[in-house]
């Protein structure tokens, strides 16, 4: 199944829109508040970020966390949903039969940033092979291949992932993943995308899973190296991609404010997940179940949705800052309107003359 959107679907839509300004000759309020820099989007990902992909492929059985928001691996929607939005986007997962013109979210939980995904590892009983970073990206870059298409050089293009290789993939290097996001961003970028969002990687070490089996430090040093890493990909891609835009979204340093100061953000625990807390009251009856936005894991170790909100907001603050913004559509019409009644009075003013 592929979901494939050219820039010429883009360009229609926009057609559209300039016809619907010329008809109305206004613009209502609530478009004005959308942020127009991107037409699509289309996220490759891993559990982080994934819609119900996984959840639906499976037919349920992943994640079996009765907990789970409707296929995702946390209590609520992913940060994605919570980000696209401020775009005024919204795309469907790649596993949905509906379409959208706003994109695709590839994301499959368990993918790491290469070939592989880690349930084919936990979960040998389902009879199944999940893609990885690398087949998302052959599910979207294929078929242009194929029909002789270019990827919209006006969509945002997010890639995160390296988690998975780390925590369940036995990877030690982090040249490993960082290569792997850096060689998919060059993939897309060979095809004709040209916006980029990459985001760093929380310290593995301080999710319950990372403390509990006293693997904190290691962890904590292997994200370490593998954002600094991802850092220098970076800074050298925006240099050497011409006409490419790669934003980088510090997913650590807020996390790491969280863990510093919980309370400022809301959080009373940042060290269980809130999964385990339920399983525990349901064992002993507690009277109360605890709050999950007053916790910042949901398992042992994918985020609450509360923390998500956190995530897309950070994200939402980089695309602002990294990227530039085009016009609004009520901008263009006022500009229009401007230049019309400057050329109204000119053609008075020399008819005056005449």
């Amino acid at each position: 199944m592929s979901c494939i959107y050219s820039s010429n679907l883009a360009f229609s839509t926009s057609l559209l829109g300039l016809l619907t300004l010329g008809t109305l000759g206004t613009v209502p309020v609530q478009a004005a508040s959308l942020d127009s820099r991107f037409d699509q989007i289309f996220v490759f990902s891993d559990s982080l970020s994934d819609p119900g992909n996984l959840f639906y492929i499976t037919g349920g059985q992943v994640p079996e966390n009765p907990l789970s928001f409707e296929g995702r691996f946390s209590n609520g929607p992913v940060w994605t949903e919570y980000f696209t939005p401020k775009l005024g986007l919204n795309p469907t997962p790649f596993t949905s039969p509906v379409q959208s013109s706003d994109g695709v979210n590839y994301s499959f939980g368990g993918a790491t940033s290469g070939d592989n995904n880690t349930i084919n590892i936990l979960r040998p009983d389902i009879p199944m092979e999940f893609p990885g970073l690398t087949q998302q990206l052959n599910y979207f870059i294929q078929p242009l291949l194929a029909t002789n298409q270019s990827a919209n050089p006006d969509a945002l293009y997010v890639v995160w992932a390296g988690a998975n290789d780390y925590g369940f993939g036995g990877v030690t290097d982090p040249t490993i993943p960082v290569t792997n996001i850096s060689n998919a961003v060059q993939s897309l970028y060979g095809v004709g995308a040209r916006n980029f969002l990459l985001l760093n990687l929380p310290g593995l070490g301080n999710t319950p899973l990372g403390l509990n089996l006293g693997l904190q430090e290691p962890l904590n040093q292997l994200t370490a190296a593998h954002n600094f890493l991802l850092n220098s990909a970076v800074n050298g891609l925006n240099q050497s991609l011409t006409g490419a835009n790669i934003g980088l979204v510090d997913v650590d340093a807020t996390f790491n404010q969280i863990l510093q100061n919980p309370s400022e953000f809301g959080f009373t625990n940042v060290t269980d997940s809130w999964s385990n807390a339920v399983a525990v009251c349901l064992e002993v009856g507690c009277e109360e179940f605890p709050n999950p936005d007053e916790y910042l894991f949901w398992d042992q170790v994918h985020p609450t949705t509360v923390t998500h909100q956190i995530i897309a907001d950070i994200a939402y603050s980089t695309v602002q800052s990294q990227f530039p913004k085009v016009p609004e559509p009520t901008s263009v019409l006022a500009l229009s309107v401007l230049g019309l009644g400057f050329l109204f009075n000119q053609v008075s003013s020399n008819r005056r003359k005449n």
